[in-house]
């Protein structure tokens, strides 16, 4: 792994903090897409383009309760390293970079937590509280994920070795829009 200055740094020299919020992140990314591939060859019907990934673990829906367990693992996974990036922020960033991993950071506990209490109903069409509720914590997920993308980036710009970082949040984030 590489900082600024071209100093290699082996894994060992690393904070705790970071070697587990990095395995954190990994392991998250491999529970989120197996969460996906095995909803999917489970559940035949599902089709990823058309239907969107909360039927997967909708109310009612075909093996819902494996599913909802590959989500813990991945929501866990997530807020530890979303925690763990925080964390390195406050120690290491600017102040508009740490507000872009606090809105981060919310948008990871929304996630975990919103999607939790609030899972869609099997039928999806009716506009009962629940599914309500489910959408607002969308559309607030979203909303942080944009924002979040543009604090970091914008805080990245004054941090050295960052800044190639700073236009792909920026335009990541300019795409989600």
């Amino acid at each position: 792994m590489y900082y600024s200055h071209n100093v290699t740094l082996q894994n060992s020299d690393l904070p705790n903090y970071t070697r587990v919020s990095l395995k954190s992140g990994m392991l998250s990314s491999i529970a989120y897409f197996t969460h996906v591939f095995v909803g999917q060859i489970l559940w035949k019907e599902y089709n990823s383009i058309t239907m969107d990934i909360s039927s997967l673990t909708a109310v009612g829906a075909p093996n819902a309760e494996l599913l909802n367990i590959i989500a813990t693992v991945y929501g866990t996974c997530f807020l530890l390293f979303i925690i763990g990036l925080t964390v390195k922020a406050f120690k290491e960033y600017c102040i508009i970079t740490k507000i872009g991993y606090i809105i981060f950071l919310i948008m990871a506990v929304t996630t975990v937590v919103g999607f939790n209490l609030f899972p869609l109903t099997s039928d999806k069409t009716e506009m009962n509280f629940q599914n309500m509720m489910h959408i607002v914590v969308t559309v607030l997920v979203v909303f942080t994920t944009i924002s979040s993308f543009f604090f970091i980036g914008f805080g990245y710009l004054k941090k050295e070795g960052l800044r190639p970082l700073h236009f792909h949040l920026r335009i990541t984030g300019a795409i989600i829009l």
